[in-house]
């Protein structure tokens, strides 16, 4: 072999391992980009879910407030038929009704309590999510670098 030939074949393989270079460079990029995609779809799937749990949250809490209402017009109207109009049985209906109010106030403190509970665990939920995303996007991103590296040294 020639000293000619020696230099071409060493020229050949730094241009072949500038194309590897560039080549899985690219394919870094690329990875990178689909990983952000990835990532994007997640994070706006997880906001469309969230979004989701609490409009139908929020029309539970609507429908169980108007039940609410309802059985306490009922109870009003039947403590209405039970009593007289007597001073003693407007101060019996003021009482029933301080114990009925105390009871709706306390549905609803229990309610709220509940929804407070499920927005946290429904966001703890996300967050998780959203995390184990970011987690396999960087592990697949830092497994292409690294070829990247390799195919470098190589």
């Amino acid at each position: 072999m020639t000293l000619q030939e020696n230099e071409q074949n060493k020229a050949d393989k730094s241009t072949s391992l500038k194309e590897a270079v560039v080549e899985q460079t690219e394919k870094l990029g690329q990875t990178a980009q689909h990983a952000k995609q990835q990532l994007e779809e997640t994070v706006a799937d997880g906001k469309e879910k969230i979004a989701e749990e609490v409009r139908e949250i929020n029309s539970s809490v609507q429908e169980q407030i108007g039940q609410f209402k309802n059985d306490l017009l009922q109870r009003i109207d039947a403590l209405k038929g039970q009593l007289s109009l007597s001073p003693q049985d407007l101060g019996e209906l003021k009482e029933l009704l301080k114990k009925e109010f105390s009871l709706i106030v306390d549905e609803l403190s229990q309610l709220g309590k509940e929804i407070k509970e499920d927005v946290s665990q429904i966001s703890s939920k996300h967050k998780e999510n959203l995390t184990a995303s970011l987690k396999r996007s960087k592990d697949h991103t830092m497994e292409v670098l690294s070829k990247v590296k390799k195919a470098e040294k190589e």
